[in-house]
C-alpha cells in the first residue's frame, strides 16, 4: 500500500513538473513583438515558436519575417508563418517564409483591438526542393497602423517622414506606412491605374520604399530624377486603392494629378512645392528664385539708358539750356520790321523790347514819307499783329 502511494506520489509530482515546464516553454515561446523585433530560430523540425502581438485598438498590423541565412539554398520555403485570433485555433493569416535572407511580409488586414498570435514552425512538403528544414536564424518585426489615423488634409502641403514604421498618409481607410529609416518628402498623385497613392521623393534610395498596410505590397526605389540625385518612389504598378473622383482639397497632402506625366516630373514638382512652402508662398519664392536675374536685367536697363544720355550730350544732340524769364511767355521773340531781324529772347530780349524797337522803326519810316499825315499816328502804333503767341 505504502508503495502504490508512492508511485501515484511520483507519477502526480512528474505530471506537475511536466506541465510546469510545457507552461513554461508556452510562456516562453509567446514572446511579445516589440518595436525592435525578435530574432529567433527553430531547434528541430518538430519546433514551434509563438509571438503575441497586441492592437491597443482597430487597425492593421504588417509582420515581417527575414531569413538571416547566409548561404544559398535554393528557392527553399524554410519556415511556415501563420496568424491566429486571441483562442490560437482561429486561422486569419499564413504564408509560406523564404530562406536565404529574403524578407516575407504578412499582412494581417483590418483587426479589432486585442491579442493576436503569430506561429512559425516548419514546412511540410512532399517536394524537398520546395522545403526544408533550417536551424538557422530569423528575425521577426511588426508595422502597425491604427485606423485613428486622420487625414491631414487640406491639400496644399507637403511632409517629410523620416522612421520606418511613420504613417505616411490614411486615404479611405487605406493606410500607407514608411518601410526604411531616412528623411523623405511625401506627396501625392494619381498613378497610371487611376489611384491616388504616395510619393516619395529623397536623396537616400531606401529611404523612398514604403508600405501597403492592407496587401503588405512594397514600394521601392525607382530611379535619380534630377542632377542633383534625388531618388523618388515608383507607384505606378500600385493597384486603385482610392477609387473613383474625390475632392482634390479633402486630400491629406499635396497632390499634383500627372497621369500624362513621368515620376520624375512629379519628383520635381514635389520638391517645388516644398521650395514654395520654405519660402513662405509663390510670390516668395519667385523672387527668391529669381531675384537677383531681375536686379541684373535693371541694373543693365538703367545703365544703358545713362549710357545713352551721357553719349548724346557729349555729340551736342541733347543739351541743356537756361532760357531766360519773359513777363509775355517763353517763346523765342523774333520780327523783323523791315530794317532787319531784332534780337531774341536767347539775347535777353523781352517781347516789350521788339514791341518798342517797331514803333520806333514805324516812326522813323513815317517821317521819311512825304506823305506822312501826323494825325494817323495812332493808327501806326496799333499792335493787333504783334505780340507772343496765345496761350
Amino acid at each position: 500500500m505504502k508503495r502504490l502511494f508512492s508511485c501515484v506520489l511520483l507519477t502526480v509530482l512528474c505530471f506537475a513538473l511536466l506541465a510546469g515546464g510545457l507552461t513554461a516553454v508556452s510562456a516562453a515561446k509567446e514572446t511579445p513583438i516589440g518595436d525592435e523585433g525578435v530574432t529567433d530560430h527553430l531547434t528541430d523540425a518538430n519546433d514551434v515558436n509563438w509571438y503575441k502581438i497586441t492592437l491597443t485598438e482597430k487597425g492593421m498590423a504588417v509582420i515581417a519575417i527575414q531569413s538571416l541565412q547566409e548561404n544559398w539554398n535554393g528557392y527553399t520555403y524554410n519556415w511556415h508563418a501563420s496568424v491566429y485570433a486571441a483562442d490560437k485555433k482561429t486561422l486569419i493569416k499564413e504564408t509560406g517564409v523564404e530562406g536565404y535572407n529574403y524578407t516575407t511580409l504578412l499582412a494581417t488586414g483590418e483587426l479589432e483591438a486585442g491579442d493576436y498570435y503569430l506561429r512559425i514552425g516548419t514546412v511540410s512538403s512532399s517536394n524537398p526542393l520546395m522545403a526544408g528544414f533550417t536551424d538557422k536564424d530569423y528575425r521577426v518585426s511588426t508595422t502597425i497602423a491604427y485606423a485613428s489615423i486622420q487625414n491631414e488634409g487640406p491639400v496644399g502641403k507637403t511632409k517629410t517622414v523620416s522612421k520606418a514604421g511613420e504613417v505616411i498618409c490614411a486615404i479611405d481607410g487605406e493606410v500607407f506606412v514608411k518601410r526604411n529609416d531616412g528623411e523623405a518628402l511625401a506627396g501625392l498623385y494619381r498613378n497610371k491605374k487611376g489611384a491616388i497613392v504616395p510619393f516619395l521623393v529623397s536623396k537616400e534610395e531606401a529611404a523612398v520604399s514604403y508600405m501597403v498596410m492592407s496587401t503588405g505590397q512594397v514600394v521601392e526605389a525607382w530611379s535619380t530624377p534630377t542632377k542633383e540625385g534625388y531618388y523618388y518612389s515608383q507607384a505606378d504598378s500600385i493597384e486603385a486603392y482610392v477609387e473613383g473622383y474625390r475632392r482634390t482639397e479633402d486630400l491629406p497632402l499635396y497632390f499634383t494629378d500627372t497621369q500624362s506625366q513621368a515620376c520624375a516630373d512629379v519628383a520635381d514638382a514635389i520638391l517645388k512645392q516644398q521650395a514654395i512652402e520654405q519660402a513662405g508662398g509663390e510670390t516668395q519664392y519667385f523672387f527668391k528664385t529669381h531675384g537677383k536675374t531681375l536686379l541684373i536685367v535693371l541694373a543693365v536697363v538703367v545703365g544703358l539708358v545713362l549710357y545713352v544720355i551721357i553719349c548724346n550730350y557729349a555729340n551736342g544732340t541733347i543739351t541743356f539750356e537756361k532760357k531766360s524769364k519773359s513777363s509775355r511767355g517763353t517763346d523765342t521773340p523774333t520780327y523783323d520790321g523791315g530794317g532787319g531781324s531784332y534780337p531774341s529772347a536767347s539775347d535777353n530780349t523781352t517781347w516789350q523790347d521788339i514791341e518798342d524797337m517797331r514803333i520806333a522803326n514805324q516812326i522813323a519810316d513815317n517821317l521819311r514819307n512825304p506823305n506822312y499825315d501826323p494825325e494817323s499816328f495812332s493808327s501806326v502804333t496799333d499792335t493787333e499783329s504783334f505780340g507772343p503767341p496765345a496761350e
